[in-house]
């Protein structure tokens, strides 16, 4: 797969990820730059420490667009 950041800042991440592969691929995202705190991450409301890694699904032959936002 690749992936490639469009927006970030310490409390926002958006990234546009491509899975070649014909099926779905579980992915790893390590979230190094964003503060600790609540944010919103494929539907989900999720609590981000330090560092943390989240993983997820990419759809086979798709862009998809990620985001990651603090809970409002």
């Amino acid at each position: 797969f690749a992936a490639l950041v469009l927006e970030h800042d310490a409390r926002h991440l958006k990234l546009a990820a491509f899975n070649f592969d014909p099926q779905p691929r579980e992915v790893g995202l390590r979230l190094w730059e964003l503060e600790p705190g609540r944010y919103l991450f494929a539907g989900k409301k999720i609590e981000l420490k330090h560092r943390d890694r989240v993983a997820m699904s990419l759809p086979p032959g798709k862009l998809a667009v990620i985001e990651v936002m603090p809970v409002p």
